[in-house]
Protein backbone atom coordinates (compact mmCIF):
# COMPACT_ATOMS: atom_id res chain seq x y z
CA UNK A 1 0.00 0.00 0.00
CA UNK A 2 2.44 2.31 0.90
CA UNK A 3 5.44 1.59 -1.05
CA UNK A 4 3.26 -0.39 -4.48
CA UNK A 5 5.50 -2.44 -6.76
CA UNK A 6 4.59 -0.58 -9.99
CA UNK A 7 7.11 -3.17 -12.10
CA UNK A 8 5.04 -5.95 -11.29
CA UNK A 9 1.56 -3.92 -11.93
CA UNK A 10 3.31 -3.41 -15.12
CA UNK A 11 4.14 -7.34 -15.58
CA UNK A 12 0.56 -8.82 -14.31
CA UNK A 13 -1.10 -6.12 -16.56
CA UNK A 14 1.34 -6.85 -20.01
CA UNK A 15 0.43 -10.35 -18.93
CA UNK A 16 -3.79 -10.24 -19.19
CA UNK A 17 -3.83 -7.20 -21.89
CA UNK A 18 -3.81 -10.33 -24.96
CA UNK A 19 -7.12 -11.32 -23.09
CA UNK A 20 -9.08 -7.87 -21.83
CA UNK A 21 -11.78 -8.95 -24.33
CA UNK A 22 -12.44 -11.62 -22.18
CA UNK A 23 -11.79 -9.83 -18.73
CA UNK A 24 -15.19 -9.47 -16.07
CA UNK A 25 -15.61 -5.92 -15.06
CA UNK A 26 -14.15 -6.72 -11.57
CA UNK A 27 -10.96 -7.56 -13.39
CA UNK A 28 -11.12 -4.45 -15.69
CA UNK A 29 -11.09 -2.22 -12.41
CA UNK A 30 -8.34 -4.09 -11.40
CA UNK A 31 -6.34 -3.63 -14.26
CA UNK A 32 -6.94 0.05 -15.03
CA UNK A 33 -6.39 1.01 -11.20
CA UNK A 34 -2.87 -0.30 -11.46
CA UNK A 35 -2.55 1.57 -14.66
CA UNK A 36 -2.88 4.67 -12.86
CA UNK A 37 -0.72 3.94 -10.22
CA UNK A 38 2.41 3.07 -12.60
CA UNK A 39 1.11 6.68 -14.26
CA UNK A 40 1.07 8.23 -10.69
CA UNK A 41 5.38 6.92 -10.64
CA UNK A 42 5.96 7.82 -13.83
CA UNK A 43 4.77 11.66 -12.65
CA UNK A 44 1.71 11.62 -15.55
CA UNK A 45 -0.43 12.95 -12.63
CA UNK A 46 -3.37 13.56 -15.04
CA UNK A 47 -3.78 11.01 -16.86
CA UNK A 48 -3.96 8.68 -13.27
CA UNK A 49 -6.32 11.08 -12.00
CA UNK A 50 -8.72 10.17 -15.06
CA UNK A 51 -8.70 6.47 -14.95
CA UNK A 52 -9.41 6.25 -10.78
CA UNK A 53 -12.02 9.64 -11.03
CA UNK A 54 -13.78 6.75 -13.56
CA UNK A 55 -13.30 4.29 -11.14
CA UNK A 56 -14.92 6.02 -7.99
CA UNK A 57 -17.94 7.44 -9.72
CA UNK A 58 -20.16 4.72 -9.10
CA UNK A 59 -23.33 4.01 -6.93
CA UNK A 60 -22.56 1.32 -4.75
CA UNK A 61 -18.32 2.02 -4.21
CA UNK A 62 -16.90 -1.05 -2.64
CA UNK A 63 -13.04 -2.07 -1.34
CA UNK A 64 -11.23 -1.48 -5.09
CA UNK A 65 -13.00 2.47 -4.92
CA UNK A 66 -12.33 3.03 -1.56
CA UNK A 67 -8.51 2.27 -2.32
CA UNK A 68 -8.72 4.44 -5.55
CA UNK A 69 -9.85 7.39 -3.53
CA UNK A 70 -6.91 6.81 -1.02
CA UNK A 71 -4.70 7.32 -3.60
CA UNK A 72 -6.40 9.95 -5.76
CA UNK A 73 -5.45 12.19 -2.21
CA UNK A 74 -2.16 11.26 -2.59
CA UNK A 75 -2.01 12.29 -6.90
CA UNK A 76 -3.38 15.71 -6.19
CA UNK A 77 -1.30 16.21 -3.60
CA UNK A 78 1.93 15.42 -5.44
CA UNK A 79 0.64 17.62 -8.45
CA UNK A 80 -0.40 20.53 -6.43
CA UNK A 81 -3.88 19.99 -6.19
CA UNK A 82 -4.40 20.46 -2.78
CA UNK A 83 -7.98 21.20 -2.23
CA UNK A 84 -8.87 18.18 -4.65
CA UNK A 85 -7.20 15.52 -2.79
CA UNK A 86 -8.42 17.08 1.09
CA UNK A 87 -12.25 16.40 -1.27
CA UNK A 88 -11.28 13.12 -2.50
CA UNK A 89 -10.16 12.53 1.27
CA UNK A 90 -13.57 13.07 2.53
CA UNK A 91 -14.91 11.08 0.24
CA UNK A 92 -12.99 8.53 0.93
CA UNK A 93 -13.23 8.20 5.24
CA UNK A 94 -17.15 8.12 4.50
CA UNK A 95 -16.93 5.49 1.85
CA UNK A 96 -14.86 3.49 4.03
CA UNK A 97 -17.02 4.31 7.59
CA UNK A 98 -20.23 3.01 4.98
CA UNK A 99 -18.30 -0.41 4.39
CA UNK A 100 -17.22 -0.98 8.11
CA UNK A 101 -20.75 -0.79 8.93
CA UNK A 102 -22.05 -3.15 6.49
CA UNK A 103 -19.16 -6.07 5.95
CA UNK A 104 -18.62 -8.93 8.13
CA UNK A 105 -15.79 -10.61 7.03
CA UNK A 106 -13.13 -9.78 9.71
CA UNK A 107 -10.45 -9.68 6.30
CA UNK A 108 -12.35 -7.55 4.26
CA UNK A 109 -12.45 -5.16 7.39
CA UNK A 110 -8.96 -5.01 8.07
CA UNK A 111 -8.52 -4.16 4.16
CA UNK A 112 -10.68 -0.86 4.82
CA UNK A 113 -9.04 -0.52 7.95
CA UNK A 114 -5.47 -0.42 6.54
CA UNK A 115 -7.42 1.91 3.23
CA UNK A 116 -8.06 3.99 5.72
CA UNK A 117 -4.72 4.48 7.52
CA UNK A 118 -3.54 5.13 4.07
CA UNK A 119 -5.67 8.12 3.27
CA UNK A 120 -4.59 9.66 6.68
CA UNK A 121 -1.38 9.41 5.60
CA UNK A 122 -2.30 11.02 2.11
CA UNK A 123 -4.26 13.65 4.50
CA UNK A 124 -1.05 14.21 6.25
CA UNK A 125 0.59 14.81 3.50
CA UNK A 126 -1.79 16.77 2.17
CA UNK A 127 -2.07 19.61 5.02
CA UNK A 128 1.44 19.64 4.84
CA UNK A 129 1.73 20.89 1.16
CA UNK A 130 -0.65 23.72 2.79
CA UNK A 131 1.87 24.17 5.64
CA UNK A 132 -0.66 23.69 8.53
CA UNK A 133 1.55 21.08 10.15
CA UNK A 134 -0.30 20.70 13.43
CA UNK A 135 -3.28 19.33 10.84
CA UNK A 136 -0.68 16.98 9.46
CA UNK A 137 0.73 15.49 12.44
CA UNK A 138 -3.12 14.45 13.61
CA UNK A 139 -3.62 12.62 10.42
CA UNK A 140 -0.54 11.19 10.18
CA UNK A 141 -0.16 10.01 14.08
CA UNK A 142 -4.06 8.65 13.63
CA UNK A 143 -2.32 5.79 11.20
CA UNK A 144 -0.72 4.25 14.29
CA UNK A 145 -4.32 3.97 15.76
CA UNK A 146 -4.45 0.18 14.03
CA UNK A 147 -2.23 -1.73 16.22
CA UNK A 148 -4.57 -4.98 15.42
CA UNK A 149 -4.14 -4.32 11.45
CA UNK A 150 -0.78 -5.51 10.55
CA UNK A 151 0.66 -2.44 7.99
CA UNK A 152 3.50 -3.02 5.39
CA UNK A 153 6.50 -2.25 6.72
CA UNK A 154 7.41 -0.07 3.79
CA UNK A 155 4.18 1.61 4.69
CA UNK A 156 4.92 2.33 8.37
CA UNK A 157 8.59 3.56 6.88
CA UNK A 158 6.68 5.75 4.76
CA UNK A 159 4.57 7.47 7.64
CA UNK A 160 7.58 7.57 10.14
CA UNK A 161 9.35 10.06 7.34
CA UNK A 162 6.38 12.36 6.55
CA UNK A 163 5.70 12.41 10.54
CA UNK A 164 9.69 13.41 11.10
CA UNK A 165 9.74 15.78 8.52
CA UNK A 166 6.52 17.40 10.63
CA UNK A 167 8.40 17.16 13.87
CA UNK A 168 11.44 19.26 12.21
CA UNK A 169 9.16 21.95 10.91
CA UNK A 170 7.44 22.03 14.85
CA UNK A 171 10.81 21.95 16.39
CA UNK A 172 10.94 18.94 17.87
CA UNK A 173 14.25 18.00 16.34
CA UNK A 174 14.75 14.71 18.37
CA UNK A 175 12.01 12.98 17.39
CA UNK A 176 12.52 14.05 14.14
CA UNK A 177 15.72 12.89 13.71
CA UNK A 178 14.84 9.10 15.27
CA UNK A 179 11.75 8.78 13.40
CA UNK A 180 13.32 9.76 10.14
CA UNK A 181 17.07 7.34 10.90
CA UNK A 182 13.97 4.68 11.68
CA UNK A 183 12.41 5.29 8.43
CA UNK A 184 15.87 5.20 6.83
CA UNK A 185 16.50 1.44 8.13
CA UNK A 186 13.98 -0.04 6.60
CA UNK A 187 14.13 1.50 3.38
CA UNK A 188 17.77 0.19 3.79
CA UNK A 189 15.99 -3.10 3.84
CA UNK A 190 13.76 -3.13 0.86
CA UNK A 191 16.64 -1.10 -1.23
CA UNK A 192 13.55 1.17 -3.15
CA UNK A 193 15.62 3.96 -4.86
CA UNK A 194 12.25 6.24 -4.82
CA UNK A 195 11.76 5.35 -1.07
CA UNK A 196 15.27 6.08 -0.17
CA UNK A 197 15.43 8.92 -2.04
CA UNK A 198 12.87 10.61 0.15
CA UNK A 199 14.32 9.78 3.39
CA UNK A 200 17.62 11.02 2.43
CA UNK A 201 15.61 14.26 1.85
CA UNK A 202 14.29 14.53 4.74
CA UNK A 203 17.36 13.58 6.64
CA UNK A 204 19.54 16.64 4.69
CA UNK A 205 16.79 18.90 5.64
CA UNK A 206 16.97 18.30 9.20
CA UNK A 207 20.71 18.23 9.54
CA UNK A 208 20.58 21.45 7.28
CA UNK A 209 18.21 22.90 10.43
CA UNK A 210 20.88 22.18 13.08
CA UNK A 211 23.55 23.32 11.19
CA UNK A 212 24.84 19.93 10.42
CA UNK A 213 25.67 20.95 6.98
CA UNK A 214 28.73 18.00 5.78
CA UNK A 215 26.17 15.88 6.98
CA UNK A 216 23.21 17.60 4.85
CA UNK A 217 25.28 17.75 1.54
CA UNK A 218 25.53 14.40 1.85
CA UNK A 219 22.38 12.97 2.61
CA UNK A 220 21.14 15.47 -0.06
CA UNK A 221 23.50 14.16 -3.01
CA UNK A 222 22.51 10.28 -2.00
CA UNK A 223 18.77 11.44 -2.56
CA UNK A 224 19.74 13.41 -5.86
CA UNK A 225 21.55 9.92 -6.67
CA UNK A 226 18.17 7.35 -5.61
CA UNK A 227 15.26 9.94 -7.30
CA UNK A 228 17.97 9.24 -10.62
CA UNK A 229 18.04 5.62 -10.56
CA UNK A 230 14.25 6.31 -10.14
CA UNK A 231 14.06 8.48 -13.10
CA UNK A 232 12.16 10.30 -11.08
CA UNK A 233 12.04 14.16 -11.78
CA UNK A 234 9.54 15.38 -9.04
CA UNK A 235 11.64 13.84 -6.34
CA UNK A 236 15.03 15.65 -7.75
CA UNK A 237 12.89 18.34 -7.87
CA UNK A 238 11.95 18.40 -3.90
CA UNK A 239 15.80 17.68 -3.49
CA UNK A 240 17.05 20.86 -5.23
CA UNK A 241 14.85 23.33 -3.46
CA UNK A 242 15.91 21.86 -0.07
CA UNK A 243 19.79 21.82 -1.49
CA UNK A 244 19.66 25.07 -2.95
CA UNK A 245 18.48 26.18 -0.13
CA UNK A 246 21.27 25.25 2.31
CA UNK A 247 23.68 26.21 -0.65
CA UNK A 248 22.13 30.04 -0.71
CA UNK A 249 22.81 30.26 3.00
CA UNK A 250 26.11 28.71 2.84
CA UNK A 251 26.72 31.29 0.15
CA UNK A 252 26.05 33.80 2.52
CA UNK A 253 28.12 32.81 5.52
CA UNK A 254 31.34 32.26 2.83
CA UNK A 255 30.54 36.28 1.70
CA UNK A 256 29.71 37.04 5.45
CA UNK A 257 32.88 36.01 5.98
CA UNK A 258 34.99 37.66 3.21
CA UNK A 259 33.56 40.85 3.78
CA UNK A 260 33.68 41.25 7.54
CA UNK A 261 34.64 44.83 7.07
CA UNK A 262 31.47 45.62 5.29
CA UNK A 263 29.22 48.57 6.60
CA UNK A 264 25.48 49.50 5.27
CA UNK A 265 27.03 52.52 3.26
CA UNK A 266 29.13 49.67 1.01
CA UNK A 267 26.10 47.74 0.77
CA UNK A 268 23.60 50.26 -0.48
CA UNK A 269 26.32 51.30 -2.86
CA UNK A 270 26.22 47.63 -4.43
CA UNK A 271 22.55 47.56 -5.46
CA UNK A 272 23.69 50.04 -8.20
CA UNK A 273 26.17 47.61 -9.69
CA UNK A 274 25.23 45.99 -12.92
CA UNK A 275 23.73 42.67 -13.69
CA UNK A 276 26.90 41.48 -15.60
CA UNK A 277 28.83 42.31 -12.00
CA UNK A 278 25.83 40.29 -9.49
CA UNK A 279 26.65 37.37 -12.13
CA UNK A 280 30.39 37.29 -11.86
CA UNK A 281 29.12 37.18 -7.85
CA UNK A 282 27.01 34.19 -8.16
CA UNK A 283 29.71 32.47 -10.58
CA UNK A 284 32.52 33.74 -8.32
CA UNK A 285 30.49 31.76 -4.98
CA UNK A 286 30.33 28.19 -5.72
CA UNK A 287 27.58 27.87 -3.48
CA UNK A 288 25.41 30.82 -4.86
CA UNK A 289 26.01 29.01 -8.11
CA UNK A 290 25.43 25.67 -7.04
CA UNK A 291 22.24 26.70 -5.62
CA UNK A 292 20.90 29.16 -8.88
CA UNK A 293 21.72 25.99 -11.12
CA UNK A 294 19.57 23.55 -8.79
CA UNK A 295 16.52 25.95 -8.43
CA UNK A 296 16.38 26.69 -11.60
CA UNK A 297 16.01 23.13 -12.41
CA UNK A 298 13.51 22.51 -9.46
CA UNK A 299 11.62 25.16 -11.10
CA UNK A 300 11.63 23.87 -14.64
CA UNK A 301 10.26 20.37 -12.95
CA UNK A 302 7.35 21.81 -11.02
CA UNK A 303 6.57 24.34 -13.84
CA UNK A 304 6.26 21.17 -16.27
CA UNK A 305 3.67 19.48 -13.49
CA UNK A 306 1.91 22.77 -12.63
CA UNK A 307 2.65 22.07 -8.46
CA UNK A 308 1.48 25.24 -7.43
CA UNK A 309 3.26 25.49 -3.91
CA UNK A 310 6.63 23.36 -5.25
CA UNK A 311 7.21 25.91 -8.06
CA UNK A 312 6.56 28.96 -5.60
CA UNK A 313 8.77 27.45 -3.03
CA UNK A 314 11.34 27.15 -6.02
CA UNK A 315 10.81 30.60 -6.86
CA UNK A 316 10.82 32.50 -3.24
CA UNK A 317 13.91 30.51 -3.08
CA UNK A 318 15.36 32.19 -6.51
CA UNK A 319 14.01 35.55 -5.14
CA UNK A 320 16.05 34.94 -1.87
CA UNK A 321 19.29 34.28 -3.41
CA UNK A 322 19.27 37.48 -5.88
CA UNK A 323 18.10 40.01 -3.17
CA UNK A 324 21.65 38.19 -1.09
CA UNK A 325 23.27 39.36 -4.56
CA UNK A 326 21.17 42.74 -4.27
CA UNK A 327 19.86 42.38 -7.95
CA UNK A 328 16.78 43.69 -6.40
CA UNK A 329 15.11 43.40 -9.61
CA UNK A 330 15.29 39.96 -10.39
CA UNK A 331 14.39 39.62 -6.90
CA UNK A 332 11.54 41.25 -7.03
CA UNK A 333 10.71 39.47 -10.05
CA UNK A 334 10.92 35.71 -8.78
CA UNK A 335 9.18 36.74 -5.13
CA UNK A 336 6.17 38.23 -6.82
CA UNK A 337 5.79 35.38 -9.10
CA UNK A 338 6.09 32.84 -6.09
CA UNK A 339 3.55 35.18 -4.75
CA UNK A 340 1.44 34.37 -7.81
CA UNK A 341 2.20 30.47 -7.75
CA UNK A 342 1.11 30.27 -4.10
CA UNK A 343 -2.36 32.01 -4.53
CA UNK A 344 -2.85 29.41 -8.01
CA UNK A 345 -2.27 26.86 -5.54
CA UNK A 346 -4.29 28.39 -2.67
CA UNK A 347 -0.92 27.92 -0.39
CA UNK A 348 -1.79 30.72 2.46
CA UNK A 349 2.00 29.54 3.97
CA UNK A 350 3.84 29.87 0.78
CA UNK A 351 2.13 32.86 -0.18
CA UNK A 352 2.33 35.00 3.39
CA UNK A 353 6.31 34.10 2.88
CA UNK A 354 6.86 34.90 -0.44
CA UNK A 355 4.87 38.42 0.62
CA UNK A 356 7.24 38.42 3.47
CA UNK A 357 10.24 38.14 1.80
CA UNK A 358 8.93 40.66 -1.05
CA UNK A 359 8.60 43.09 1.53
CA UNK A 360 11.94 42.38 3.34
CA UNK A 361 13.41 43.05 -0.38
CA UNK A 362 12.19 46.33 -0.81
CA UNK A 363 12.79 47.48 2.34
CA UNK A 364 16.44 46.70 1.94
CA UNK A 365 16.22 48.87 -1.32
CA UNK A 366 14.94 51.56 0.29
CA UNK A 367 11.20 51.71 -0.82
CA UNK A 368 9.51 51.88 2.55
CA UNK A 369 6.05 52.31 0.72
CA UNK A 370 6.04 49.05 -1.28
CA UNK A 371 7.72 47.05 2.14
CA UNK A 372 5.03 48.22 4.32
CA UNK A 373 2.27 47.44 1.80
CA UNK A 374 3.69 44.38 1.02
CA UNK A 375 4.19 43.52 4.87
CA UNK A 376 0.62 44.49 6.09
CA UNK A 377 -0.26 41.58 3.34
CA UNK A 378 2.15 39.46 5.23
CA UNK A 379 0.86 40.26 8.62
CA UNK A 380 -2.88 39.93 7.72
CA UNK A 381 -2.38 36.61 6.00
CA UNK A 382 -0.37 35.45 9.30
CA UNK A 383 -3.14 36.34 11.57
CA UNK A 384 -5.77 34.87 10.23
CA UNK A 385 -4.03 31.59 9.78
CA UNK A 386 -2.30 31.59 13.30
CA UNK A 387 0.95 31.87 11.27
CA UNK A 388 2.72 32.97 14.12
CA UNK A 389 6.33 33.36 13.50
CA UNK A 390 5.76 34.72 10.21
CA UNK A 391 3.10 37.23 12.13
CA UNK A 392 6.22 38.18 14.21
CA UNK A 393 8.25 38.47 11.35
CA UNK A 394 5.90 40.53 9.92
CA UNK A 395 5.46 42.73 12.60
CA UNK A 396 9.56 43.03 13.25
CA UNK A 397 9.48 44.35 9.90
CA UNK A 398 6.69 47.10 10.21
CA UNK A 399 8.08 48.05 13.56
CA UNK A 400 11.70 49.08 11.85
CA UNK A 401 9.92 50.91 9.31
CA UNK A 402 7.50 52.84 11.84
CA UNK A 403 10.47 53.57 13.73
CA UNK A 404 12.29 55.48 10.57
CA UNK A 405 8.96 57.41 10.17
CA UNK A 406 9.70 58.39 13.71
CA UNK A 407 5.93 56.78 14.73
CA UNK A 408 7.21 55.51 18.21
CA UNK A 409 4.12 54.46 19.48
CA UNK A 410 3.32 52.50 16.19
CA UNK A 411 6.61 50.92 16.24
CA UNK A 412 6.85 49.48 19.52
CA UNK A 413 3.02 47.77 19.14
CA UNK A 414 4.20 46.04 16.41
CA UNK A 415 7.51 45.34 18.11
CA UNK A 416 5.75 43.71 21.10
CA UNK A 417 3.88 41.47 19.00
CA UNK A 418 6.68 40.55 16.93
CA UNK A 419 8.38 39.55 20.79
CA UNK A 420 4.87 37.96 21.79
CA UNK A 421 4.18 35.84 19.22
CA UNK A 422 7.86 34.68 18.10
CA UNK A 423 7.66 32.24 21.32
CA UNK A 424 3.85 31.31 20.59
CA UNK A 425 5.19 29.30 18.14
CA UNK A 426 7.52 26.52 19.80
CA UNK A 427 8.99 25.72 16.43
CA UNK A 428 11.03 28.72 16.32
CA UNK A 429 11.59 29.47 19.90
CA UNK A 430 15.41 29.20 19.45
CA UNK A 431 14.75 32.92 17.27
CA UNK A 432 13.45 34.37 20.28
CA UNK A 433 17.05 35.88 21.85
CA UNK A 434 18.12 37.57 18.26
CA UNK A 435 14.23 38.90 18.56
CA UNK A 436 15.33 40.61 22.32
CA UNK A 437 18.11 41.60 20.81
CA UNK A 438 16.76 43.31 17.97
CA UNK A 439 13.92 45.39 20.57
CA UNK A 440 16.83 46.29 22.53
CA UNK A 441 18.32 48.26 19.95
CA UNK A 442 15.32 49.80 18.63
CA UNK A 443 15.11 51.06 22.58
CA UNK A 444 18.64 52.32 22.85
CA UNK A 445 18.02 54.63 19.77
CA UNK A 446 15.14 56.08 21.28
CA UNK A 447 15.98 59.86 21.35
CA UNK A 448 15.37 60.52 25.63
CA UNK A 449 15.71 58.74 29.13
CA UNK A 450 11.44 59.28 28.80
CA UNK A 451 10.34 57.44 25.75
CA UNK A 452 13.03 54.65 26.51
CA UNK A 453 11.49 54.14 30.49
CA UNK A 454 7.73 54.18 28.43
CA UNK A 455 8.66 51.77 25.64
CA UNK A 456 10.46 49.46 27.71
CA UNK A 457 8.13 49.53 30.33
CA UNK A 458 4.99 49.45 27.59
CA UNK A 459 6.96 45.96 26.43
CA UNK A 460 6.94 44.55 30.16
CA UNK A 461 3.26 45.61 30.76
CA UNK A 462 2.12 43.09 27.28
CA UNK A 463 4.49 40.34 28.15
CA UNK A 464 2.80 40.12 31.97
CA UNK A 465 -1.09 40.09 30.15
CA UNK A 466 0.46 37.26 27.71
CA UNK A 467 1.39 35.04 30.49
CA UNK A 468 4.98 35.14 29.10
CA UNK A 469 6.59 36.27 32.97
CA UNK A 470 7.29 32.71 34.09
CA UNK A 471 8.22 31.40 30.52
CA UNK A 472 10.95 33.99 29.61
CA UNK A 473 11.48 35.59 32.99
CA UNK A 474 14.64 37.34 31.41
CA UNK A 475 12.60 39.41 29.28
CA UNK A 476 11.26 41.72 31.95
CA UNK A 477 14.85 41.84 33.74
CA UNK A 478 16.08 43.49 30.29
CA UNK A 479 13.35 45.79 29.54
CA UNK A 480 14.13 47.23 33.19
CA UNK A 481 17.56 47.17 32.63
CA UNK A 482 17.22 49.42 29.60
CA UNK A 483 15.61 51.96 31.74
CA UNK A 484 17.61 52.21 34.77
CA UNK A 485 21.35 52.30 32.82
CA UNK A 486 20.04 54.64 30.27
CA UNK A 487 22.38 57.10 31.52
CA UNK A 488 25.22 54.91 31.44
CA UNK A 489 25.04 53.85 28.05
CA UNK A 490 23.64 57.29 26.53
CA UNK A 491 26.82 59.24 27.79
CA UNK A 492 29.24 56.20 27.57
CA UNK A 493 29.06 55.36 24.04
CA UNK A 494 28.22 58.81 22.50
CA UNK A 495 24.47 59.17 22.80
CA UNK A 496 21.26 57.19 22.66
CA UNK A 497 21.36 58.08 18.66
CA UNK A 498 24.43 56.61 18.19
Amino acid sequence: MGNLDTDFMEAINAEVTPYQGTLSQQMKREVAFRTAIVLHRKEEFNEAVEILDQQVNVSQPGILEAKSLAHLVEICADSGKPQRALDYGKRCERVCESLLGQLEDESERKQINRILALVYNNLGYTWRTLGDFDRASEFYEKVFQFPHVKLPASFIARVRNNLAYVYYRQGRIDEALSLCKAALQIRLHLATPYELGLSYNVLGMIYAGIDRNGEAIRAFEDAIDQFDRERNERGKGLVYIAYGRLLRQLGWYKEAEELTDVIDGVRQSRFAKEIADIETQISRNEEYKRSKELLERAERIFAEVTDWSNLAEALNELGCLYRQVEDIGKAVEYLQKSVSCAREGNNKLRETDSLLDLAITYYRAGDLLQASKRAVQARDIAWEESFDYLFSKAQHLLADIAFIERDYDRAFEAAADSCVHVVKEYSKDRAYPEVVDWVVSLIRKLPSSELVCEKSQFLVDRWRREGLEERHPGFIARMNSLAQDYSFWATDVGGAND
